[in-house]
């Protein structure tokens, strides 16, 4: 299953993948995560079920980003299913998109008024940055002395 879907991305590759160079488990995983969070946030939100499975998995994690998740994992996975052997940029890439997501879930969290994790619904914290975005935002405000001064600065770079 993983070789077709990969066989699909590579339709028409603008460099040829030699057939010793394909791993397309990993980014098939993403595909199907990707295709998971496109059923869950896009088509069924508002949902009982798809609500309590979001705020137990990506939308407690990560907040209101959820929502674009499944456009960055399907980017991903193309990418890794069209240059399995660069590691070298997949890597660097691997690691802007973690940063990414971290300054806009931090974002996501000052700017829904800091709830805080022990006194906030769950709910309350996936409308917000999530709780990546809780610690991240919060670690940065403690270090600018409890203002948000140096946070939004800090956050909007690495953006």
């Amino acid at each position: 299953m993983a070789h077709a879907v990969g066989s699909v991305f590579r339709l028409f590759p603008d460099e040829p993948v030699h057939p010793d160079d394909r791993r397309d488990g990993v980014p098939f995983v993403l595909f199907l995560l990707a295709i998971g969070g496109i059923v869950i946030e896009w088509f069924n939100y508002g949902v009982g079920w798809a609500t309590t499975t979001a705020l137990f998995t990506v939308s407690g994690f990560l907040g209101r980003v959820s929502f674009a998740m499944p456009i960055v994992l399907l980017m991903l996975a193309m990418r890794l299913f069209r240059h399995p052997t660069k590691t070298s940029d997949n890597t660097r890439i691997g690691v802007g998109v973690v940063m990414w997501l971290m300054s806009i879930a931090a974002i996501s969290h000052l700017a829904a008024g800091r709830p805080v994790a022990g006194e906030a619904s769950l709910e309350q914290l996936a409308m917000a940055g999530g709780f990546l975005g809780y610690g991240v935002g919060e670690a940065l405000v403690f270090l600018g002395a409890g203002t948000l001064w140096l946070a939004w600065p800090v956050l909007i770079i690495f953006m």
